[in-house]
């Protein structure tokens, strides 16, 4: 239960269509439109689905980690500083989804 996932939302593509590519998560249930810049982190474990059928292409980067992975990131970042920490924070505030 230490093992995640991270979606980056490069490019959302069309959402003007039916399926514009809602991440819907379940158990609880939950939807989010992803806008571009976005990073969302759930549990690796967690059902979940999209479905894309806009005319643009959809670009996203994801990957799975474990959880020692993102408690080093932030080690590295609190090294550099409180307020590199505090600067990154206020920069991707609305940008991050943290889903448990």
């Amino acid at each position: 239960n230490q093992k995640y996932s991270l979606v980056y939302y490069l490019s959302i593509g069309d959402q003007d269509c039916s399926e514009p590519g809602i991440l819907k998560l379940y158990d609880p249930s939950e939807n989010i439109l992803p806008c571009e810049g976005m990073i969302t982190i759930i549990h690796a474990d967690r059902d979940h689905s999209v479905v894309y059928n806009g005319k643009k292409d959809r670009v996203i980067i994801g990957i799975n980690f474990y959880s020692l992975w993102f408690y080093l990131a932030v080690k590295i970042v609190l090294d550099k500083g409180i307020q590199d920490l505090y600067n990154l924070i206020l920069k991707w505030d609305s940008f991050i989804y943290f889903i448990y």
